[in-house]
């Protein structure tokens, strides 16, 4: 019996295998992922450009509240699109590590 617990432990249990993602499926998740984040940069940016335009009209008007949330609007666009493009290059980095 220890005979044979110790073959066991000289010869390798585990069989040579690499998990790969068939490539059909690959394709589809680099397509919605690039989808996603092509949508969510253009929205980003229609909302900075709509900010900024408050921001002008509350300027021009003399509406100090629409000014200023204007320019909380365009603030808060281009963090989040620094943080989706920093989400969207740290996610291509580990799905292109997985592939191998």
């Amino acid at each position: 019996m220890i005979g044979s617990l110790l073959s066991l432990r000289t010869d390798n249990p585990i069989p040579d295998y690499n998990p790969e993602v068939p490539s059909d499926v690959q394709n589809l998740f680099a397509t919605g992922l690039g989808w996603v984040a092509g949508i969510g940069l253009g929205l980003l940016a229609i909302g900075a450009m709509v900010g900024t335009v408050m921001a002008g009209i509350g300027l021009l008007s003399e509406r100090a509240e629409m000014a200023a949330r204007g320019k909380k609007a365009v603030l808060v666009c281009l963090i989040a699109a620094a943080l989706l493009a920093l989400v969207s290059g740290l996610v291509w980095m580990i799905y292109n590590e997985a592939q191998g």
